[in-house]
């Protein structure tokens, strides 16, 4: 089971607002607006959070190899026809990295 984001956590959201208030009220922000920012980017966070959890290991890796600035359409073609657990973990490795130890 994995471990619950510290997002997620009032304890932890509590402790980011409080550290992040006194910043903005040392440069002059008004709390009041400070408050509903950050109060807004912590329950952001939170959803985005939940979101993440829905999705599986393979929906990620599944859009990681879709996402050409990640992985050029060459390398995600080469794991989707021998896709092992090997092959997947060393797609985001640089290229040197992978073949290195090939005889």
């Amino acid at each position: 089971m994995t471990q619950p984001s510290p997002v997620i956590s009032s304890g932890y959201n509590n402790q980011v607002l409080g550290s992040l208030r006194t910043q903005f009220q040392t440069e002059g922000a008004h709390p009041a607006s400070v408050d509903t920012l950050l109060t807004r980017i912590v329950s952001f966070t939170g959803e985005l959070d939940q979101e993440l959890k829905k999705i599986t290991e393979q929906q990620v890796i599944d859009q990681i190899m879709g996402m050409q600035e990640i992985m050029p359409p060459e390398r995600a073609q080469d794991l989707a026809k021998k896709p092992t657990s090997e092959t997947q973990l060393t797609a985001f490795l640089p290229h040197q990295f992978c073949y290195s130890n090939s005889a």
